[in-house]
């Protein structure tokens, strides 16, 4: 039965190969861990173009940052945590982009002063979330992420996921109601 990834002591020969400037162990290495990294991107943005342009971003800072590895430890752990960073990174950029959209249907029908006032309000209202509320909300609406991943990405219980969205959703319908943006939601 042959592995996919090299062994432990092939991981540090490979390693030292790149970092010697070997083109070819740069090839191996992309080929030996560019799908263990997607299947990581793609879980945790579960949108195939993200994941293979966050590979492709993983894969050239891994490359670059070869010479920080410690090669005392295991290379895939390491490489995992760059990529779940890379990831954190991307879902926290898409989320104030992604934060207007939250209840962009409430908008409809309604004229683009009274747009661009709502979208304000939903702005300031997702803002004064405590971030790890807004962080769940986001994931969970915008990013279409189950409990289970979001609390596989903020390393928490699933349990806890389940309590932030609805504190999150309590908050938001509070402010929002006592603000008056949407006199038909209630509290």
């Amino acid at each position: 039965m042959s592995e996919t990834f090299p062994s432990q002591v092939d991981e540090t020969k490979l390693v030292l190969r790149c970092l010697q400037g070997d083109k070819v162990a740069v090839r191996e290495f992309i080929s030996h861990f560019q799908q263990m990294i997607f299947t990581i991107c793609y879980r945790m943005t579960n949108h195939r173009q993200d994941a293979e342009d966050i590979t492709q971003d993983t894969l050239i800072r891994i490359l670059k940052n070869l010479h920080r590895w410690d090669s005392t430890r295991s290379l895939r752990p390491w490489i995992v945590t760059i990529t779940m960073n890379r990831c954190r990174t991307h879902l926290t950029s898409k989320q104030s982009k992604n934060s207007q959209l939250a209840c962009e249907h409430l908008l409809e029908g309604r004229g683009d002063a009274v747009q661009k006032e709502i979208r304000e309000e939903l702005e300031l209202a997702l803002k004064s979330l405590k971030p790890e509320y807004r962080t769940c909300f986001t994931m969970f609406y915008q990013q279409e992420c189950s409990c289970q991943e979001i609390a596989d990405i903020m390393k928490c219980p699933v349990g806890t996921v389940k309590t932030w969205l609805h504190r999150a959703r309590q908050v938001l319908i509070e402010q929002l109601s006592r603000r008056q943006v949407f006199p038909e939601i209630r509290s």
